[in-house]
C-alpha cells in the first residue's frame, strides 16, 4: 500500500477542486430525496485544516453516522471527500463475499437471521436502511468506489483469503486487509504476502503491536482512546508500521488523534473536516 505521497484531500485542496454539494447529499438520480440529508455544511469546496491534511482520513463503513453504513449509496457519496473507505465483509451461505458488519441482519435491515446462513439472493432483497438496495457484494463496492480511493477491507471472519486476495489483485485500488482476528490475517499473508494487512485492536496496545510485528502487518488500527497510544505509535513507526485509529465522530477525537501523532483516522462524519 503506497502511503508515502500526499493524501487525496491535500491534492484536492492544492488544486482548489470544487465539489458540488449534491455529491454529498442523499438524493436519487431524479433529484428526489430517498434518505434524510446528512448534516454537512453547504460548502462547494473541500475544506481542510492545515494541521490535519497529512493524515489519512478513512470513511468508517462509509461514514456511518451520516449515511446508511456499508452501502453502495454511502460509498458513492463519501468518495470525493476522503482518502479511503473502510468496509466490512462476511461470507453468504451461498459463498459470495458480502459487505455487512453485523453477524445478524436485524439491526440494519427488515430481515432476520444470520448473514452466514442466508444465501446471496435473499441478502440482495434485504433493503439496508433507506437506500432501497440490498446487501452488496464486495465486487459491487469496488465498482462504485473510484480507483484513487483506498479501500480497507475488514474481515469479520476467517476463511475468505482466496477470494479477497483474488479481488485485490484484479482491482486498481490500493487495498488494505484488516481484522481483529490474527488467524484471518495469517490466511491472507499465506495466500498472497503482497497484500498489505493490518491488525485491529481495542485493548492491550503493546501486546497488539507485538502481534502485528509477528504477522508482518503494515499497519495497526487501535481504538483512538487507548492508553499509551503516543508511545506505541513511536514504537510502531520504528518498525515501519503505520497507526490509524478508530472511530472518530467529534472534534475532540480528531484533536486527540492529531496530538498522538497518528497516520490516519477512521471517521464517522465528513463534516469534521470542513
Amino acid at each position: 500500500m503506497n502511503t508515502d505521497g500526499p493524501t487525496r484531500r491535500a491534492l484536492l485542496a492544492a488544486m482548489g477542486s470544487s465539489i458540488a454539494v449534491a455529491a454529498a447529499g442523499c438524493v436519487d438520480s431524479d433529484g428526489g430525496e430517498d434518505c434524510p440529508d446528512p448534516d454537512i455544511p453547504p460548502r462547494t469546496e473541500w475544506q481542510i485544516k492545515s494541521d490535519r491534511e497529512e493524515r489519512e482520513v478513512i470513511a468508517h463503513r462509509g461514514c456511518a453516522a451520516q449515511f446508511p453504513e456499508n452501502t453502495l449509496y454511502a460509498f458513492e457519496r463519501v468518495s470525493p471527500y476522503v482518502d479511503g473507505i473502510e468496509l466490512d465483509v462476511r461470507r453468504a451461505e451461498s459463498g459470495e463475499i458480502v459487505v455487512f458488519h453485523d453477524e445478524t441482519l436485524d439491526r440494519l435491515t427488515a430481515c432476520d437471521g444470520e448473514v452466514g446462513r442466508t444465501d446471496y439472493e435473499a441478502l440482495a432483497s434485504c433493503e439496508v436502511g433507506c437506500t432501497g438496495d440490498g446487501v452488496p457484494r464486495l465486487g459491487d463496492a469496488f465498482e462504485v468506489i473510484p480507483p484513487d480511493v483506498r479501500v480497507n477491507v475488514e474481515l469479520k471472519t476467517a476463511g475468505m483469503a482466496d477470494e479477497i486476495t483474488s479481488i485485490a489483485a484484479d482491482v486498481e485500488h490500493e487495498v488494505l486487509v484488516s481484522s481483529f482476528l490474527p488467524a484471518a490475517l495469517r490466511e491472507i499473508r499465506d495466500v498472497d504476502s503482497s497484500v498489505p494487512i493490518a491488525l485491529v485492536t481495542d485493548q492491550r496496545l503493546r501486546e497488539s503491536l507485538a502481534v502485528a510485528r509477528d504477522l508482518g502487518c503494515s499497519a495497526l488500527h487501535p481504538r483512538y482512546d487507548l492508553s499509551e497510544l503516543s508511545a506505541t505509535i513511536r514504537e510502531a513507526h520504528a518498525d515501519g508500521i503505520r497507526v490509524k485509529v478508530w472511530t472518530i465522530d467529534d472534534e475532540s477525537g480528531v484533536d486527540a488523534a492529531v496530538q498522538a501523532g497518528v497516520d490516519g483516522m477512521f471517521v464517522d462524519r465528513l463534516d469534521l473536516f470542513y
